[in-house]
């Protein structure tokens, strides 16, 4: 199935029943989405490519895209170190190239 920026020009109330009828399809199928919406990538895709200047800048899962892009973090906040470390050892089994995660958490007692 192929969404050319499906909910381009949508109210929110559109655009949230738009991505809950794609979630609810998109077992077992291969849906290739357009959009400019980074949290719509990230809500319906579970493999994102972005394109610039004609050419493939990056792709992989939305997280590792997301980190990939400039003006980018990603922010941890855990009520305890423990937690924080548990959660950033997790992180490093999906996302390569996360060294900032050793470094500690800022405002974390």
């Amino acid at each position: 199935m192929f969404l050319d920026e499906p909910t381009s020009g949508m109210d929110p109330y559109s655009r949230r029943f738009t991505w809950d009828v794609v979630r609810r399809n998109k077992a077992n199928r291969v849906i290739v989405l357009t959009t400019h919406f980074m949290d719509e990538a990230d809500i319906l895709c579970d493999r994102i490519a972005i394109m610039s200047h004609g050419r493939l800048a990056c792709d992989g899962s939305p997280l590792s895209v997301r980190l990939s892009l400039p003006n980018h973090a990603l922010s941890v906040s855990a009520a305890t170190l423990w937690v924080f470390t548990r959660v950033s050892a997790r992180m490093r089994t999906y996302v390569q190239g996360l060294p900032w995660l050793a470094m500690g958490a800022v405002g974390v007692p």
